[in-house]
């Protein structure tokens, strides 16, 4: 009788890959991050996590060619592939660099929603301007950085629950 359990099935069938997940959970988070930042203008940063990345990469497929029979390998490449692209982006939204352009378009008065704005430390824009409709509206655009997005859009919401606003990322700010 076979022994299931001897060392070359636990190293084939758990050790390896575990270390293949583990390598592609990394690779592909480091991936994302690396993404964004170049998609921010950060050149040498993403040049650098790029460069971890495709190491990482290059490990982790030699891994996988070694022993293309073995289908526990490719659903850890695959399941780290997968949870790779979950942890980037949460990684994204946790370090939430950058700025973005929030604007809001209301048919109320928007002037206590900039003053409450303003008192918060917001810089804001506010002008009139005419829908499809030929309806008034007022617009205040305010450039925020992105980890303060949920704060001004509370604010934006305290306001008028059924105000429309947008958020857009923009990747310069000057002045």
């Amino acid at each position: 009788m076979i022994n299931f359990f001897n060392s070359y099935n636990i190293i084939n069938l758990v050790l390896v890959p575990s270390i293949i997940f583990i390598a592609k959970v990394t690779e592909v988070s480091l991936a994302t991050v690396a993404l964004i930042f170049t998609s921010k203008g950060y050149k040498k940063l993403a040049t650098i996590i790029s460069f971890l990345e495709i190491f990482i990469y290059l490990f982790a497929i030699s891994r996988l060619i070694d022993n293309m029979t073995n289908i526990f390998y490719y659903f850890s490449y695959a399941g780290g592939y997968a949870l790779g692209t979950y942890i980037g982006i949460w990684i994204e939204e946790k370090i939430s660099i950058g700025y973005t352009n929030i604007r809001i378009i209301t048919k109320k008065n928007a002037d206590k929603l900039e003053q409450k704005l303003h008192f918060e430390g917001y810089k804001t824009t506010k002008y009139t301007a005419e829908s499809v409709s030929s309806l008034k509206v007022n617009v205040v655009n305010a450039i925020v950085k992105r980890k303060e997005i949920n704060k001004i859009i509370q604010i934006i919401n305290d306001f008028d629950k059924k105000i429309f606003y947008s958020v857009e990322d923009i990747r310069y700010v000057s002045g």
